[in-house]
């Protein structure tokens, strides 16, 4: 059963910190029952981590890799500040940091507040293997977190090696700084816009079947809240060729990114862009205005790939000044839907779906990569 209590003492905590500028609304879902996460802030080194529990990761096969998602976690923020940059690991029973390419991805969901472009839970961090380690200028921008705020996070996880990979932990490690002094200067929020807003579709997968030939989808939607976009990035399957974001109204390309491969032609990252400059914080978003995300592919196997294709653009926003973020409806059906997709079990629904008709094949321990053709097209899919 969802709970809902307002967290008055926080705003007011939050309203002080962000030097009378007015604090975001904030609703907090009870999900007492969910599993516990654990978060640890240390000063001296500037972090805030958040782990997951430790599961096992099922022994992969010549047919596919061994794949899990994680049950969702509900995990509190134990300190009042803001985050410049962050970087997710997985490590293994050992604490040792493993390849990335183990940790498919993990989201932060802050189910207290909205998206900017939809009535949903808002995603705080979604990164994939070819996230990076993002950050911003930390006197300048930062992300607030409050003490007590609840946060829930889960993630996949991939092993391609023959035997089970015990005890791994997924983890996202943020750059983050107390609140109380007078910087950063701006505080800005996560979103993101994808081409199947609000709800996916069953289970909540936002993947979508890939046509052969070259394919175009695209979704639109009206900001929450007017305000200054600060930076963006965005994710995309194998055979994108581009993925664009766009002022519909105006007609105004944004940003267009275009995938970096790596040798055998598979994504390996998406790049990033920063809009801020010494005279300006970034671009302005209208929420009189609609806006257009659009992922292009080029499919070349002649065959529709189930799932195959994917198209989401993300990044920080500053509200307007003296605008305040909005917090959720909590009984507005495509925030339910939502909430009630991210609360299944992954492994029976949309996510593992996915990943079992869309996997990048990465070579085991004493495995050669192969560089022909018919490789390349298998390590795609």
């Amino acid at each position: 059963m969802i709970r809902i209590r307002s967290l008055l003492p926080v705003a007011a905590a939050a309203l002080a910190a962000c030097g009378g500028a007015p604090a975001p609304e904030i609703v907090q879902v009870g999900l007492d029952s969910l599993p516990a996460a654990t978060a640890t802030f240390d000063e001296s080194r500037g972090e805030l981590v958040l782990e997951m529990n430790p599961i096992d990761i099922p022994a992969g096969s010549a047919d596919h890799e061994g794949m899990i998602v994680t049950p969702i976690q509900r995990v509190d923020v134990p300190v009042t500040g803001f985050v410049s940059g962050f970087r997710v690991e997985a490590v293994d029973a050992n604490g040792t940091i493993l390849p990335i390419a183990r940790l498919h991805h993990l989201n932060v969901i802050d189910p207290g507040r909205r998206e900017l472009f939809a009535p949903i839970a808002l995603r705080l961090l979604a990164a994939s293997k070819e996230t990076g380690s993002p950050s911003v200028n930390p006197m300048l921008v930062g992300m607030p977190l409050w003490e007590g705020q609840r946060l829930l996070i889960k993630a996949m996880l991939h092993n391609p090696e023959p035997q089970v990979l015990p005890g791994v932990k997924a983890r996202v490690v943020f750059t983050f700084r107390k609140g109380g002094g007078p910087t950063p200067f701006f505080h800005a929020y996560a979103w993101q816009l994808d081409t199947k807003f609000p709800v996916g579709g069953d289970g909540g997968i936002k993947s979508f079947d890939l046509p052969p030939g070259r394919s175009e989808t695209s979704y639109e939607a009206q900001p929450a809240v007017s305000g200054t976009l600060v930076g963006i990035g965005g994710h995309v399957h194998d055979f994108a060729k581009y993925l664009e974001f766009t002022d519909a109204t105006t007609g105004e390309v944004i940003w267009r990114g275009e995938p970096i491969l790596d040798s055998l032609g598979g994504v390996k990252e998406m790049p990033v862009q920063r809009f801020y400059r010494w005279n300006r914080m970034g671009v302005p978003i209208d929420r009189s205005h609609t806006y257009r995300v659009t992922v292009v592919y080029d499919n070349p196997t002649g065959q529709t790939i189930p799932f195959g294709g994917m198209g989401v653009v993300a990044g920080l926003f500053l509200p307007a000044r003296g605008t305040r973020w909005p917090g959720v409806d909590t009984t507005n059906a495509d925030y339910r839907a939502d909430l009630a997709n991210q609360l299944m079990d992954g492994n029976s629904v949309g996510e593992m779906a996915m990943m079992h008709s869309h996997h990048v094949h990465q070579p085991a321990a004493g495995e050669e990569e192969e560089h022909d053709d018919d490789a390349a097209a298998a390590h795609r899919h």
